[in-house]
């Protein structure tokens, strides 16, 4: 019976720090994603500031791709935090 118990708790203890070391994992990986968005924004301000506003097409473009990609990517990760 002890035996049993034992392997239980070892078990528990596993999946529990399992799941914590997936919950750091993530919480860092966000990081560095939120890190790279902020010095893409950064970069496009510096532009912006040089050229008064005026994006070609192709920027303008790029701009609208990396804040969907960050977006959906951070409702990404928060919806699968939620179900974790």
């Amino acid at each position: 019976m002890q035996n049993k118990e034992i392997k239980e708790v070892k078990t528990m203890y596993i999946k529990t720090k399992v799941f914590d070391a997936k919950l750091i994992y993530q919480k860092e990986l966000q990081a560095i994603k939120d890190r790279k968005h902020e010095a893409f924004i950064q970069r496009y301000h510096l532009v912006d500031l040089l050229k008064m506003s005026k994006f070609s097409f192709a920027e303008t473009q790029v701009q609208k791709i990396e804040h969907y990609l960050y977006t959906f990517q951070r409702k990404l990760s928060l919806h699968v935090m939620v179900y974790i």
